[in-house]
């Protein structure tokens, strides 16, 4: 398995919008883990649904 990290670095003003960033993370890879204040970890998946 091939974990991602994912940090985001918005601006401040911008923090409002992780939860919809988390959200469409979450359609490509059911596997989400939110990190505060601004990464994720994500399973990371392969074209055809095998994991990496």
């Amino acid at each position: 398995m091939t974990i991602l990290c994912v940090r985001f670095q918005l601006p401040p003003a911008h923090e409002a919008a992780l939860p919809g960033l988390l959200g469409l993370l979450e359609e490509f890879t059911p596997v989400v883990q939110a990190l505060p204040p601004d990464e994720a970890l994500a399973e990371a998946v392969m074209p055809g649904g095998s994991a990496a």
